[in-house]
């Protein structure tokens, strides 16, 4: 995805693929309209919400027009969207690849398993 110039038409055709399998233009049927839930996967590699640049104040970002679309799957599906997030790490990867691989001498399997998850 990359960020969007015209929210409206753009927050339209990814809601009119996510709900159609894929194929927005493809045939429904007689007077069929999409599906209300969500038929297409949504990958996201760039959630930023704000970024910096030459402009003094913060602009929108990526993350900002998946907020928006959020809400307007929600509203228009009555479900919540799935997405699968790529891109910058979440605040629990560090800790999980911080963690020591083998256990430290002495630990029993069943306290090392316990401890790692």
């Amino acid at each position: 995805m990359t960020d969007p110039l015209l929210w409206g038409r753009e927050l339209q055709v990814v809601c009119d693929v996510l709900r159609s399998g894929g194929v927005p233009a493809g045939d429904l049927g007689a007077g069929a309209a999409p599906a209300a839930s969500q038929n297409a996967p949504l990958y996201s590699s760039c959630a930023d919400f704000l970024y910096a640049a030459e402009h003094p104040a913060p602009r929108f970002g990526s993350g900002a027009f998946l907020t928006a679309l959020d809400a307007t799957f929600a509203e228009l599906a009555g479900s919540a969207l799935a997405k699968v997030d790529y891109g910058k790490p979440h605040a629990s990867l560090p800790l999980r690849r911080c963690r020591p691989r083998r256990p430290p001498a002495g630990w029993t399997a069943s306290s090392w398993s316990a401890t790692t998850r």
